[in-house]
């Protein structure tokens, strides 16, 4: 192989490699399918939460799409953007980490407004059947106000418990969330073996193997 065409191949643009963004967007969703699932199961409406494998199933079908996207333009701005080297591999893995738990607390906040607005219905369903207290202050024959309190309490008690209850959800889910994905980010690239990118026109043992981020 020539000087000339040395230079040209290591001139040649990388693509991304789409073993890596599968690897990474599989193993993402499946794992933060699960949490999510399990976030539902202890902050959700508990209508909604009966089959908890059919819902990470959803989760995988609906979101393994979502994150391929997500995880493809993570590495493709790392390398649109950062030099080659081992700078850009650290920041496409924190890009892919930052942007797919983003995702994932965009879809876990939904679930979790859904749920709320459905517990709260049921709530005040339930407090109009089996309220029998009757508090209320009679001014004239027909006519009356419902009493003042001093504070937050019954309904307004129960829907504010529920509300901190899916606040303090999200909080552990995001930490949760960054935690599993860093960590499973790391281990794909490990199994990738730190390569990301893949040189355009160059397939298997042509492939520049001195290039840790070039997909051999």
């Amino acid at each position: 192989m020539t000087s000339d065409h040395l230079l040209e191949s290591s001139a040649a643009p990388r693509a991304v490699s789409r073993w890596t963004v599968a690897a990474f967007a599989l193993v993402l969703t499946a794992a933060d399918g699960f949490l999510a699932t399990a976030l539902r199961g202890a902050t959700g409406y508990i209508q909604n939460t009966q089959t908890p494998f059919r819902d990470w199933v959803l989760y995988l079908a609906v979101m393994l799409p979502i994150f391929a996207g997500t995880v493809f333009g993570a590495l493709w701005l790392a390398r649109r953007f950062v030099r080659p080297g081992a700078i850009r591999m650290l920041v496409g893995a924190a890009l892919v980490v930052v942007l797919t738990t983003g995702v994932a607390m965009a879809q876990m906040g939904l679930t979790s407004v859904y749920d709320y607005r459905s517990q709260v219905a049921q709530q005040t369903l339930m407090h109009h059947i089996h309220d029998g207290t009757g508090a209320t202050i009679r001014l004239d024959p027909g006519v009356s106000v419902p009493a003042e309190t001093p504070s937050c309490t019954g309904l307004c008690a129960q829907k504010q418990a529920t509300l901190d209850a899916h606040v303090r959800g999200l909080r552990l889910g995001l930490l949760l969330l960054l935690i599993t994905n860093g960590v499973l980010v790391l281990w794909a690239l490990a199994l990738r073996g730190g390569r990301i990118w893949i040189r355009r026109g160059q397939r298997g043992a042509t492939a520049d193997s001195t290039d840790p981020l070039a997909v051999v």
